[in-house]
């Protein structure tokens, strides 16, 4: 596979969806397929390697999403990367309460990267 077309994946949520993504996760609602009618619609345009900036829980949802689409067929070309803030001290402390995510996502992910707000301070 050579050079494929890459977009930055961020999908920011009203405040109240923020506090209650859990249950917007399990079941199979308006929110879930709004997302994954953009995540296609993106795939649709030609977008094969999805970048998500790992900031809240939803973010870590998208991530899921986008694992479980890479699954769900097996001539879809799609693939991930994560990245994480390494500035923060204990940043992350609701990924540990997220056993699907430090085993099956991480594990699949193109890239894990960390991110460091010094960087952008220096290159943006």
């Amino acid at each position: 596979m050579g050079r494929v077309k890459t977009c930055l994946l961020r999908v920011d949520f009203h405040p109240l969806l923020q506090a209650d993504s859990l249950r917007y996760r399990k079941n199979n609602g308006y929110v879930k397929q709004t997302i994954l009618n953009f995540i296609s619609g993106l795939y649709a345009r030609g977008y094969r390697h999805f970048v998500i900036y790992i900031n809240k829980p939803s973010d870590l949802w998208i991530a899921e999403m986008v694992y479980f689409l890479t699954l769900s067929e097996t001539n879809l070309e799609m693939s991930y990367s994560i990245g994480l803030w390494i500035d923060m001290e204990c940043a992350y402390p609701w990924m540990d309460r997220t056993e699907m995510f430090s085993t099956e996502v991480i594990k699949h992910a193109k890239r894990v990267f960390w991110r460091s707000k010094k960087w952008y301070d220096n290159y943006c």
